[in-house]
């Protein structure tokens, strides 16, 4: 009798500690804290980085500030009397990107880091290593950057816009205005929207139209579904607009990627190659003054300089200087350029068939 008691306190202690495990099971899936949104972040939230950049720009005497932004044009506006030199401003601006490969590439809007004198990216536990631009796609604004993992990266599972529909839950995640790893969310507003400046010129197609709030500094960040997949790049908000922003659809950044993987050693704006002749630079240089464009070629790097030419008569100037390093295969002794309309072309043979 002894041990039946004794065998059904065991019985009775099991059915209790089993109750107890599936109550904690039932109540953490039902936790209604644990929104769906609350899921993607978890899910993704290690495969978005802010990216920060630094452009050099040299100044003259009497420079004409509204070249450089609004910032710079109320200084200019308080200071109207100033006549001093500032030879040289450091200008610094951040923008967000996603891990797409453990390998360290991550993708951005190449407008992020266009004409950048340094690239650092800043990982979501806040360590930060320096990146290399090697691939550059101004036609979709999408580039990428390569850095060292100085830790196990995760990377983002892409998705599909095919399958999209309307009115579905987004969400944005990226560093907006600095304030790194902001979550944003909306819905689908649109598909296959054209994109246009504030001038009224066509820019892009074949966006994704979203009404989750994105700001400067969103630009190269992520656009997910609610099964934690990468959809978009977010690029764009119109101006005076309430909640209509743009991003760059997955397809687009597929077809880059497999672009940028048949020439994996090539950097930007070199991953057009000729005919098994070598390889082909071209920077746009509109506005600049052509006389003074130089390229110099120099320890396997290529600097492109040059400056602004004078706005509306203004007594001021601006200046940018870009290197980037050359392919392996490259030969920086058989160099040809030439400058089509506000185009600047370069031409470089490779080694082996020169």
């Amino acid at each position: 009798m002894m041990h039946s008691r004794r065998f059904l306190k065991k019985i009775y202690l099991i059915i209790f500690l089993i109750l107890t495990l599936f109550s904690a099971v039932y109540a953490a899936e039902t936790d209604n804290r644990l929104t769906p949104i609350v899921k993607v972040v978890k899910d993704t939230a290690e495969s978005v980085v802010n990216i920060s950049t630094e452009h050099i720009v040299y100044l003259r005497q009497n420079p004409y500030w509204g070249v450089y932004g609004n910032d710079l044009d109320v200084l200019f506006n308080q200071f109207s009397t100033f006549h001093g030199m500032a030879p040289a401003l450091k200008l610094k601006s951040v923008g967000s990107g996603v891990i797409v490969d453990k390998s360290g590439l991550i993708v951005t809007n190449a407008h992020v880091v266009n004409m950048a004198s340094g690239i650092f990216v800043i990982l979501n536990d806040g360590k930060q290593v320096q990146g290399e631009l090697v691939y550059e796609n101004k036609d979709d604004d999408l580039a990428f950057v390569k850095i060292s993992p100085p830790k196990p990266l995760s990377q983002a599972v892409l998705g599909q816009t095919n399958d999209l529909m309307l009115g579905e839950t987004v969400v944005a995640i990226g560093n907006p205005l600095g304030l790194e790893n902001t979550v944003t969310s909306g819905i689908l507003s649109g598909k296959n929207r054209k994109f246009h400046s504030a001038q009224g010129d066509f820019v892009m197609g074949d966006m994704l139209q979203i009404d989750a709030p994105i700001n400067p500094g969103n630009s190269g960040g992520a656009l997910f579904n609610l099964n934690s997949q990468l959809i978009g790049i977010n690029v764009a908000v119109v101006e005076y607009s309430q909640s209509i922003g743009f991003a760059i659809p997955v397809e687009k950044l597929k077809k880059s990627m497999e672009e940028y993987k048949r020439n994996p050693s090539v950097p930007a704006n070199l991953n057009k190659p000729g005919v098994e002749k070598g390889y082909v630079l071209r920077f746009d240089i509109a506005g600049l003054d052509k006389d003074k464009v130089k390229v110099e070629i120099s320890n396997n790097l290529i600097t492109l300089s040059g400056e602004y030419q004078n706005f509306q008569g203004a007594q001021a100037f601006g200046s940018f200087v870009k290197t980037i390093p050359l392919p392996q295969d490259a030969d920086p002794q058989a160099v040809k350029t030439e400058i089509k309309d506000d185009t600047l072309i370069i031409h470089i043979a490779r080694k082996n068939n020169k």
